[in-house]
């Protein structure tokens, strides 16, 4: 669906009705599950996709056959960020171009062994 910035409003309108008549309807509480069993390291996450099996990265000594959740971490990062930025663009409206989103960090490959 493409969005301008009257269907964003129209579609936003009843939301902030509600959180201005219900302040504590507008805290939406998150949460994330996961299942460690078994003798694998790592674990299995619900997601709305179905499940994802984590692992250790290959630099831990995984065999890379498994999601890296440190990877996981950096990707909702970068899909925050592009949700929020194209909201905020349609909403004000300031013309978005085709944008790359770029998370980086340096973790340490010793911090995961024991």
């Amino acid at each position: 669906m493409t969005m301008d910035v009257n269907k964003l409003r129209a579609l936003q309108a009843p939301l902030k009705e509600r959180y201005r008549q219900h302040p504590e309807s507008a805290v939406i509480p998150t949460r994330a599950e996961g299942t460690i069993e078994g003798e694998e390291i790592g674990g299995s996450i619900a997601t709305h996709n179905g499940r994802t099996v984590d692992g250790r990265h290959s630099t831990a000594g995984g065999d890379g056959s498994k999601a890296c959740s440190a990877y996981k971490l950096m990707q909702s990062l970068v899909a925050w960020a592009g949700v929020t930025f194209r909201t905020v663009a349609i909403a004000m409206p300031i013309p978005l171009k085709p944008t790359r989103v770029i998370t980086e960090c340096r973790w340490g490959a010793l911090d995961m062994l024991s």
